[in-house]
């Protein structure tokens, strides 16, 4: 029997929700973040304390008699000299040494000038390093600009606040159990090239040899510019693979017990969404890291900060508002997601690719269409800032993330901060995928 989610039913899985900020110049930091304070300056005006050498005679001298307001010279009063500083021990005199040690050292720091003029990156001069801009690599000592393959759009390296805040209409707070919160702030340091649209069945079939969105007559969508869809996240890895090794790039994934051309007896692709679970089953995936060059699934930040393109609205074309009513249903319009997303109030099933306004980025259908795997298992989110997340090691029952919701879902899952989870063997009619690729 064909697994197909019936339209406009919630989801079965809780789906899980900014400005690209560029390197400048600077100790390693990027722009934007707080400058780690360098060392006090001496402060070279200090008046002398009394137990120091006056100009005008030895420390421990009385001071000179006052002149009375008459004319008359006035006695002194008592003078007691300053035992605490005359007396100052030897382990007073060490600490002070050693205090004046460290300043010395960070005023010589801040007079460092680092040089980092023109397109210059890499070794600063200070101990630092020049940085380029997110739109930028540093090649050979110098920042260029990368470009993408034809189909691909640049993503550059930044920072972006990740999640929903709980005050956006329509967050999962209104909708719980939530798992699109707490809000916290990523920072991403590689530049990536990203597919514009999810991967379609001829780009599949002409890596693959098969197409699994067939077989599945008078429900699925088929046709070369559809989406891929019934692929597990196992198989979306595969064709990872084969797309690398196409283009003459390094594998990122190894998939454990893959023999031959597939895993358990089974290629990727051989079975359609009427396998069910019977499709390719490896015992496994290790990820060699963010720094592959080849073809990948993109990690749940990435896909986020990339379907944001600098905008911190619930979707990258302003909010949409909710009220009670029509969360769940249908309104004569919506004007924020219409232009930009197949979804269960416009479509309710799957449609060919770029159909819709891109973000200002250039990418198309990163909501609605066909929800999209990505590489991370499922996972609360961390309290605090990261750097780069890979996101958990392991889930229950093998759940991994899925982002952007589907054409048959709710008007309120169209955000970009929506999450949802499921079984990594899964198949599912709208469940497709995009790749993207490190830039180096």
């Amino acid at each position: 029997m064909t697994r197909k989610r019936t339209f406009l039913l919630p989801a079965v899985f809780c789906l899980l929700a900014s400005v690209p900020a560029g390197w400048a110049c600077s100790s390693g930091t990027p722009s934007g973040s707080p400058d780690v304070p360098g060392g006090d300056a001496l402060d070279a005006t200090e008046e002398p304390d009394q137990g120091e050498l006056a100009p005008d005679g030895a420390a421990g001298d009385a001071p000179d008699a006052v002149e009375d307001s008459d004319g008359s010279e006035a006695a002194p009063d008592a003078w007691v000299p300053d035992v605490s500083q005359d007396e100052a021990t030897e382990e007073d005199v060490s600490d002070e040494g050693t205090d004046l040690s460290v300043d010395a050292t960070d005023l010589a720091a801040d007079t460092c000038q680092p040089a980092c003029g023109g397109a210059k990156c890499g070794d600063d001069g200070c101990g630092g390093k020049c940085k380029c801009s997110g739109w930028e690599v540093c090649r050979e000592g110098q920042c260029v600009e990368f470009e993408c393959e034809p189909g691909f759009v640049r993503i550059p390296a930044g920072e972006f606040d990740m999640g929903s805040p709980e005050d956006e209409p329509g967050t999962c707070t209104e909708f719980p159990p939530c798992f699109e919160q707490p809000v916290h702030h990523v920072t991403l340091t590689r530049p990536l090239c990203l597919k514009e649209s999810e991967v379609t069945q001829a780009e599949w079939e002409s890596a693959m040899g098969n197409n699994p969105s067939t077989g599945t007559v008078g429900e699925l969508p088929k046709g070369g510019d559809y989406p891929v869809m019934c692929v597990n996240w196992l198989e979306s890895l595969a064709y990872c693979n084969e797309l690398s090794r196409k283009a003459g790039l390094e594998s990122c994934y190894v998939l454990e017990g893959w023999t031959g051309d597939g895993c358990g007896g089974k290629k990727p692709g051989e079975l359609n969404c009427q396998g069910g679970y019977d499709g390719m089953q490896c015992a496994g995936a290790v990820f060699s890291g963010l720094d592959c060059t080849g073809y990948r699934l993109p990690t749940e930040a990435e896909w986020e900060y990339a379907a944001r393109a600098g905008t911190t609205t619930s979707t990258y074309n302003g909010t949409t508002p909710f009220d009670p009513y029509y969360a769940m249903w249908c309104p004569d319009s919506m004007p924020t997601l219409d232009p930009i997303a197949w979804y269960g109030c416009n479509s309710g099933r799957e449609r060919p690719v770029k159909q819709k306004l891109p973000n200002s980025w250039g990418a198309f259908d990163m909501l609605g269409n066909v929800s999209e795997w990505v590489w991370d298992f499922d996972g609360e989110y961390a309290a605090g800032a990261v750097l780069d997340p890979l996101g958990p090691s392991a889930a229950p029952l093998l759940l991994r993330v899925v982002r952007g919701a589907s054409a048959g879902q709710y008007a309120w899952t169209m955000r970009s901060a929506y999450r949802s989870r499921t079984i990594q063997s899964d198949r599912f009619t709208d469940l497709g995928f995009r790749v993207v690729r490190t830039v180096k």
